[in-house]
């Protein structure tokens, strides 16, 4: 449920090392927890951090599809728009996730998007695919095709969130 970046590596004397800790729950569950995990540094005191979770469902109302449609190697692209309805301006960092490491790169967007007080934040996501989606199996009747996919995700400051 948690990674951290850097997991190992030297740090100089006199020099500050920051580690980044990455959330990213798998399933639906309101107290994910590690109590006291250990960061070993060589010739320091040992150091703990509990790391803390939340996972809740995603509500529809808040979850928007978007579809792309264009050639290979030809770019193309999407909107959406956040609504801020308070007072405080919001600098939202939203995080791009494909579904497979085929498309790994076909979805692109900017890394913050700022909405004022009261207004509107237009975020536009880009797509340019260097492979073709293709046709994987038949089912029923019915063509089952594989698509380049990836969520858009909006954490906003309330603690709710757009995907």
């Amino acid at each position: 449920h948690f990674s951290i970046v850097p997991d190992r590596g030297h740090v100089a004397p006199h020099e500050d090392l920051y580690f980044e800790i990455i959330f990213h729950p798998e399933d639906v569950n309101d107290d994910i927890r590690y109590n006291k995990v250990a960061c070993d540094i060589a010739g320091a005191s040992p150091l703990t951090v509990t790391l803390i979770g939340k996972c809740v469902e995603q509500s529809k109302e808040n979850t928007k599809d978007l579809k792309f449609e264009t050639e290979v190697r030809v770019a193309t692209k999407s909107t959406v728009t956040i609504d801020n309805p308070t007072t405080q301006p919001w600098v939202i960092k939203p995080t791009i996730s494909n579904i497979a490491d085929l498309c790994k790169y076909y979805f692109k967007g900017k890394g913050t998007l700022e909405t004022p007080a009261k207004g509107k934040g237009t975020f536009e996501i880009g797509y340019l695919p260097i492979t073709m989606t293709k046709e994987i199996a038949h089912e029923e009747g019915k063509t089952i095709v594989q698509c380049h996919e990836a969520s858009l995700f909006f954490p906003l400051p309330d603690g709710s969130a757009l995907l």
